[in-house]
């Protein structure tokens, strides 16, 4: 299985361990479990680097917020996605986590 790098910067308002895909492996959808006061980015990729799916919200203090991907139309493969969050409470922090995700049928 392929190593995927985490990488978080201004950890105090970004946990990566709060960041998390569930069920996983999925099979009809993946919910993608976000905490944090940020602005928020998804963006998922095939293992070849391709893009196919990006979702994005702003999520406020306190709040557990969550990405639904639908996966009627996607194949069965292993998918590597990227939260990308920056804070919203004034300190600019930025944070991101890269971590796998597969798609069984």
């Amino acid at each position: 299985m392929i190593d995927v790098p985490h990488n978080t910067e201004g950890g105090e308002f970004f946990d990566e361990d709060d960041v998390y895909v569930w069920p996983n492996p999925a099979g009809e959808r993946a919910t993608f479990t976000v905490g944090g006061n940020s602005i928020v980015k998804l963006v998922v990729y095939d293992l070849a680097g391709r893009e196919v799916h990006r979702d994005s919200g702003e999520f406020l203090t306190g709040d557990v917020s969550e990405f639904v991907w639908d996966l009627a139309c996607v194949a069965s493969d292993v998918y590597v996605f990227h939260i990308h969050a920056e804070e919203t409470s004034g300190q600019l922090r930025r944070a991101a986590v890269m971590k796998r995700l597969a798609v069984v049928r």
